[in-house]
């Protein structure tokens, strides 16, 4: 069974796949868990649900992670970086700096979603505001998001 299959069949009983471990240049070691409720749902993850739906393959503790997962925001919370939508604060300090946006635009998509996922997954507000100015800042100035250099 490989990685794709292990992960649907984890899915169907409302578990995750998280770290893996290579063991030779053939096998490796991957660990699942029980989907943590407050757990995000990536879209790739949505999409393997709605087709085990689709055949019949979901048990009720899968059913169950979902509906959890819509009542608590987490189904949804990834959608406007995966969409790799510019959250307004970000785009407003963008026009703070000359340059800044199109910057941001050169960056790779992997790149853009990795910011945007910082900024939203801060827990308090001054903590957001100082992630966006940093991004805008760094971007102002041409330079690679610090996660990248």
């Amino acid at each position: 069974m490989g990685w794709s299959e292990s992960v649907d069949e984890a899915l169907c009983f409302g578990w995750i796949d998280s770290t893996k471990k290579t063991i030779d240049k053939e096998s490796f070691i991957q660990c699942f868990s029980k989907r943590k409720a407050k757990s995000n749902w990536s879209r790739v993850n949505k999409e393997k649900v709605k087709a085990l739906i689709d055949q019949g393959l979901m048990r009720d503790a899968g059913f169950k992670s979902i509906e959890v997962a819509k009542e608590n925001g987490s189904w949804t919370f990834l959608d406007s970086v995966e969409a790799l939508i510019l959250p307004e604060d970000l785009a407003e300090e963008f026009s703070n700096f000359e340059g800044a946006q199109e910057f941001y635009d050169g960056l790779s998509n992997s790149a853009k979603k990795i910011l945007l996922y910082w900024v939203i997954s801060a827990k308090k507000k001054e903590t957001r505001q100082k992630r966006v100015m940093e991004i805008a800042e760094n971007a102002g100035n041409n330079l690679k998001p610090k996660q990248f250099r």
